[in-house]
């Protein structure tokens, strides 16, 4: 795929909502698995790059631009304490992106358990830092927990 592609596929994702990255990868990676387990390799990784990078991207803006964020949803003083979870959160943007084409990879694999097993560890792990760490850092350990669990 030429950059341009790529370019207007992640416009689109990001201007519709619709992860057109999966929608797009998946049936390529599927046929990629039974075809050409090689080229399926080769597009998985540089389908997880490319979201990774994204998100990124997406998530370095997005922290750069935080207190606006927050202020346009809330232009209450007193929500601009949370410019500090919303930086935590988009700090693991292009984890969440990455992961998004990890679970299309499983999905063209044929493998349910795959998805389930990581669906589950991300849940647990979820709910394991948000008990450990909400007492502590309140909602800026809510952020760290959402975080952490999608590592």
């Amino acid at each position: 795929m030429t950059s341009a592609v790529i370019d207007g596929l992640m416009r689109v994702q990001l201007e519709t909502e619709v992860p057109v990255f999966s929608a797009v990868l998946t049936p390529r990676l599927s046929a990629l698995w039974q075809d050409n387990r090689q080229a399926h390799q080769r597009l998985a990784r540089f389908g997880v790059f490319g979201a990774a990078l994204a998100g990124a991207l997406i998530g370095a803006i997005a922290w750069v631009a935080a207190p606006w964020i927050v202020h346009l949803a809330y232009p209450m003083p007193a929500y601009q304490e949370g410019v500090r979870a919303l930086r935590v959160l988009c700090s693991g943007l292009g984890l969440v992106f990455a992961i998004w084409i990890l679970h299309t990879m499983a999905m063209s694999m044929y493998d349910a358990r795959l998805l389930l097993r990581s669906t589950l560890v991300g849940l647990f792990a979820n709910i394991a830092f948000n008990v450990w760490l909400i007492p502590h850092w309140h909602r800026d350990g809510a952020a760290v927990a959402t975080v952490a669990g999608e590592a």
